[in-house]
């Protein structure tokens, strides 16, 4: 989906609309975050490449807009460390 559609999608329902687009847009923020870490895009063969990525773990998020099933990266042997969601407590693995 590309970010008009869910604009437009919550203009019919804000309340539906809002989670898909905050879920797209943590879900993008957590890529960013994991290509920052492991110093590589998806799919992309680097010798600085710090680690492999191995899938992802859905996770939930409780907030105020309701539950948003998220997808968090995993990698192999490396451990992901998530700066825009620390200090989240309802966040957990489904």
């Amino acid at each position: 989906m590309i970010p008009i559609e869910f604009l437009e999608d919550y203009l019919i329902d804000q309340e539906d609309g809002l989670k898909k687009l905050l879920t797209w847009f943590l879900n993008l923020v957590m890529q960013l975050e994991a290509m920052e870490q492991i110093d590589a895009e998806p799919y992309q063969r680097v010798d600085s490449r710090k680690a492999h990525r191995n899938g992802y773990k859905e996770r939930s998020l409780k907030t105020r807009v309701g539950e948003l099933k998220l997808k968090n990266r995993n990698f192999v042997k490396y451990p992901l460390r998530l700066k825009s969601l620390t200090g989240i407590r309802e966040w957990r693995s489904l």
